[in-house]
């Protein structure tokens, strides 16, 4: 609100300023997303293993998962192992979130047992959907190790809860 001076003009940045200020934010951001965009690929295939040496909440695990969703259902556990395999993106934001999807969300996080004293960790997922849910191991050697694999006509008393 301007009182005494009805002239809003003289309180006005001169349109050429105004101008050349957009003009060069606009070239600072192009610039910024130029240097970005070659560094996302190395920090996807860069994700260092997740260290176990305790409980890790959902946010310390988000850091270290990558993703696809296969939106055909045409990928195997073997499409993400050996030197030829399937290109995945980082987890963006504190919480794993793929909304509804009819794809295949394949998730990926590489652990590291930093204890002596315990061998068997538990993941929990906390989910309203789900038709199938699996999980497998890879060890150092490539070779698959099939941990769970549940589909919409697995009854719950097959279920592991312990």
């Amino acid at each position: 609100m301007i009182v005494g001076n009805k002239n809003t003009a003289l309180h006005k940045r001169p349109a050429k300023i105004e101008f050349g200020i957009r003009a060069i934010i606009r070239v600072l951001l192009v610039l910024a997303l130029a240097m970005l965009l070659p560094v996302a690929p190395l920090l996807a295939s860069e994700r260092a293993p997740l260290a176990l040496s305790g409980p890790a909440d959902v946010e310390t695990l988000s850091r270290h998962l990558e993703y696809i969703i296969d939106t055909d259902w045409q990928l195997k556990v073997s499409d993400f192992t050996g030197p030829s395999s399937v290109e995945m993106k980082p987890v963006l934001g504190p919480v794993p979130d793929f909304g509804y999807t009819s794809g295949k969300v394949w998730l990926r996080v590489r652990l590291v047992n930093n204890t002596d004293s315990v061998k068997d960790w538990r993941f929990l997922v906390h989910t309203a959907v789900i038709q199938k849910f699996a999980t497998f191991q890879v060890d150092a050697q490539g070779q698959i190790r099939t941990l769970v694999d549940y589909n919409e006509d697995t009854p719950f008393s097959a279920r592991v809860t312990n």
